[in-house]
């Protein structure tokens, strides 16, 4: 037998006598690139060659996991049909059939560093230019940086925030920034058929999820996950599907831009929490807004008093309308003209 690494970048292992292929993978995405092996496409032909991570022999996983030892060290997040959740400056430009070189051969390769950062180079006009990588946001990208039940944010200080519904089981320690402990809910009889959901904004989802389907029917979804306890949250996308998670809600980030919106589950009483919490806001800025309209109406009346009380107390000092000057002057003509000084001209 003998193995063969083909120009398509497909190894094929031979059994020499009679050429028979015993072994290919062209009809699989590999999981291993090998010297030499190309990841790409071809514009004549329309095919890819793409480079994957497997569950199992029969099972692909949508994401990529960089680790350092035996521990996670980044992921990219779920593949939404044309880039990472995980990499949100990933253009899709570079997966949906555009090409960025007017050869046959479009060329890319990805690059693991010694600092544990991976990124993306495209070959444009003989030079590595580089269109996406895993650190741009550095503490963040950190798998699970801030603890099960936490999001980091690189525009918050502290960058770790507890998820709705959530509070530190030790405020000594989140003060130190101490945030390996899990979280523990505000109410503790959570996980009645009567909690709600709040959305989060811009969100990486966490690790570990569940498939539960495919139908684009949100209201279903989110009636299965509260009909089970340990649903804590959900995410449901059109070309993903529906994803529910359960246990440690861990490495969730939330974005400047990009990302997704995030259905983190969370107690009735903390969804009355929000309402009250929006009219207390509407409430303040209304009475703001009758507080600045009633000094603005003191200011003027304050106003209109002390011109009164000037004219009251100067009865010798009349006050004429511009109309009235310039009839008494007609007009402001030359002849009626007395001189000018550092005020002005005089008129008669």
């Amino acid at each position: 037998m003998a193995a063969k690494l083909m120009n398509t970048g497909n190894l094929v292992l031979r059994h020499v006598a009679d050429d028979e292929i015993l072994y290919g993978r062209a009809s699989k995405i590999p999981q291993t690139a090998l010297a030499t092996m190309m990841i790409g496409g071809n514009r004549k032909t329309g095919k890819r060659q793409g480079l994957t991570s497997w569950k199992s022999e029969a099972t692909d996983i949508p994401q990529l996991v960089v680790w350092n030892g035996s521990e996670r060290h980044w992921r990219s997040g779920l593949w939404k049909n044309k880039n990472f959740i995980g990499i949100p400056t990933m253009p899709s430009v570079y997966s949906n059939g555009f090409f960025i070189s007017n050869s046959r051969r479009l060329v890319r390769r990805y690059v693991l560093s010694h600092l544990g950062e991976a990124f993306g180079e495209a070959l444009i006009e003989n030079k590595w230019k580089r269109f996406w990588s895993t650190h741009k946001y550095e503490e963040c990208d950190v798998y699970g940086k801030c603890g099960p039940f936490r999001s980091c944010s690189i525009l918050e200080s502290p960058i770790c925030c507890c998820l709705r519904g959530y509070t530190p089981r030790s405020n000594d320690e989140w003060s130190k920034g101490n945030f390996a402990r899990k979280m523990k809910p505000v109410i503790a009889n959570k996980g009645m058929k009567e909690d709600g959901f709040v959305t989060m904004n811009k969100m990486k989802v966490p690790d570990f999820d569940y498939w539960l389907g495919s139908s684009l029917d949100v209201e279903k979804f989110e009636q299965e996950c509260l009909n089970h306890c340990s649903c804590l949250a959900y995410w449901h996308d059109s070309c993903v599907g529906c994803l529910t998670w359960s246990g440690n809600l861990v490495d969730i980030f939330q974005f400047s831009e990009g990302g997704v919106d995030h259905n983190i589950r969370v107690a009735h009483s903390e969804l009355d929490r929000k309402k009250n919490t929006k009219a207390i806001a509407i409430a303040i800025v209304l009475i703001g807004a009758f507080v600045i309209f009633g000094c603005t109406c003191l200011c003027w009346r304050w106003m209109t008093t002390q011109k009164d009380m000037l004219i009251a107390d100067n009865p010798e000092l009349k006050c004429f309308t511009f109309e009235t000057l310039v009839s008494a002057v007609n007009n402001f003509i030359v002849a009626n003209k007395l001189g000018a000084g550092g005020f002005g001209s005089v008129y008669k």
